[in-house]
């Protein structure tokens, strides 16, 4: 499997954290999610950092030199991978297979402090959206990451499963950016909190991946939902643009 889905050894913070919330771990058991570790949080990231490459939650809002840390402790967990559902409907439905992804979901846990306030003790009606997009790139991201493992795969597979797959498993030969967010407000969050961000796709529409979200406190209750609109575009290769 790709680096990116690998999980780090806890730091410090993650562990205490962990610690004092146990029921993040009765909410994540081994048997039904599988953790692993976000973008921003990889040594080596992929793609490869730059000097300016995702700095907002591996600094600035993780930072802990201040009495008011923002975002001090991020952790990520996604569904178990299904390639044989996705293998299966695509079979079964070659000329229109429903839109779906091998990891169904992903589920960012978001420990937030002070330091994200707008209004007093209430967090900042902006992270709602930094929060969703944080998700929904990884969720994208990791998708990728697993399809190119299951498409690089010599195994004989049926008639048309390959080619199906190769639009269902994942991203394949493109990158996609955030053209659109509909950010809809339920109830505040007080800070300090700690909110979890559930992100899956919802439909494919061309070159548009439209991606589901909400964002909810330990019990399940909403704080907000969110419609992310991502648009992708064929990474170029050393003899030309890739085609779709």
């Amino acid at each position: 499997m790709p680096s990116f889905s690998r999980r780090h050894t806890p730091t410090a913070a993650e562990a205490a954290f962990l610690a004092a919330n146990p029921w993040v771990s009765e909410r994540f058991p081994d048997a039904a999610a599988v953790p692993f570790t976000p973008g921003h949080g990889l040594a080596a990231p992929v793609p490869p950092a730059t000097q300016l490459h995702d700095r907002l939650f591996s600094r600035t809002l993780r930072t802990t030199s201040t009495t008011e840390p923002a975002v001090p402790v991020c952790l990520a967990y996604h569904d178990p991978v299904d390639i044989q559902r996705v293998a299966d409907a695509s079979v079964e439905n070659p000329d229109g297979p429903p839109d779906m992804y091998l990891v169904p979901s992903a589920t960012m846990v978001f420990q937030l402090g002070p330091g994200v306030n707008g209004f007093q003790g209430v967090t900042h009606g902006g992270m709602f959206a930094v929060l969703v997009d944080e998700c929904v790139g990884n969720y994208l991201a990791l998708n990728k990451a697993v399809a190119e493992v299951v498409l690089s795969s010599s195994g004989p597979r049926k008639k048309g499963e390959k080619s199906q797959l190769s639009r269902l498993a994942g991203l394949g030969d493109v990158t996609a950016f955030t053209v659109g967010m509909n950010v809809k407000f339920k109830k505040p969050i007080p800070t300090p909190a700690v909110v979890l961000v559930r992100s899956w796709l919802s439909r494919i529409e061309g070159r548009k991946i439209v991606i589901g979200s909400v964002i909810e406190n330990r019990y399940g209750a909403e704080h907000g939902s969110c419609e992310s609109i991502w648009y992708t575009m064929p990474l170029k290769k050393e003899n030309g643009p890739s085609k779709l």
